[in-house]
């Protein structure tokens, strides 16, 4: 979201490690003057009343007091995303890893509480190729047991 800056100050500091750091203080027109804080960078040592800057905005509370910090977005950030050295690739095959294991478990579970003897290694099987005639139709019925008792009706 774009901000406009109204009032901007420099506050310097030692962190727990001993390490010098700078933060660029901010107020602007649209957060109502609650104090916006974020790490100096080139850019935002430069900012001055009246400038109109890209801004993601984060709260968080501590010991019973709301900070609110800023983050200067770029074309390739979005606002509250933490960078990840996880590729799309990689966090796409964790979740759906996530889902077949959760759901594996869960269907496996019904099956044996409705006495279906379906083979686990079935109840995810997504091609359509089962190893017997019997195990796809223990299959089939045990699906449309599932699609009648225990998804919701449309």
């Amino acid at each position: 979201m774009i901000y406009t800056i109204k009032t901007t100050a420099r506050k310097d500091g030692v962190n727990k490690n001993n390490e010098e750091y700078t933060q660029v203080l901010i107020t602007t027109e649209e957060t109502n003057d609650d104090l916006l804080s974020g790490f100096a960078t080139e850019e935002s040592l430069a900012w001055k009343a009246g400038d109109k800057v890209d801004l993601g905005i984060n709260e968080r509370e501590f010991n019973g007091k709301m900070y609110y910090n800023y983050r200067i977005l770029t074309p390739h950030t979005l606002p509250n995303e933490r960078p990840s050295p996880m590729t799309i690739e990689a966090r796409l095959t964790k979740i759906e890893n996530f889902l077949r294991n959760e759901l594996k478990g869960r269907m496996e579970k019904i099956a044996n509480e409705a006495g279906f003897k379906v083979k686990s290694d079935l109840l995810l099987e997504l091609n359509g190729t089962f190893q017997t005639t019997a195990d796809k139709k223990e299959s089939d019925e045990f699906a449309g047991f599932v699609l009648n008792e225990h998804l919701p009706n449309k």
